[in-house]
């Protein structure tokens, strides 16, 4: 099938947008008339709803990082232990869901900062207490 072909070279040149080759998907999925295919796809391209169910690669576990300091010692970008913190509040700081268009996630690929996640300090004691 040509467009599975065109599908697949977008998805081997780094240079074409990964949008570009969902939308090729979606018109496979259509003359396929897979129903599970083109739902798939069309919450690839346009975002996941709040009450869908993410794929798990759209799930991520972050790590958190801290610039830690003392009367005598200052650590930068130190890991920072998640021990004291209860599963609850594990998932709520510290799951990030990914329920964008896959054109906005990968805007973020590109820019590695926007993936940074800032928490105020004055809410460190209690995430330890939850």
């Amino acid at each position: 099938m040509k467009l599975v072909d065109e599908a697949i070279d977008i998805l081997s040149d780094a240079n074409q947008p990964l949008a570009n080759a969902f939308f090729k998907a979606q018109v496979i999925a259509h003359k396929l008339q897979n129903k599970d295919f083109a739902k798939w796809v069309k919450d690839e391209i346009q975002g996941y709803g709040d009450d869908d169910e993410l794929p798990k690669y759209r799930i991520s576990n972050l790590t958190p990082y801290g610039n830690v300091e003392n009367a005598v010692k200052r650590y930068t970008n130190y890991k920072l232990p998640i021990g004291g913190m209860s599963d609850e509040m594990i998932e709520r700081v510290l799951v990030v869901r990914h329920s964008q268009s896959i054109a906005v996630i990968e805007e973020f690929s590109k820019k590695a900062d926007d993936l940074i996640v800032n928490i105020d300090h004055r809410f460190f004691d209690t995430y330890g207490k939850e």
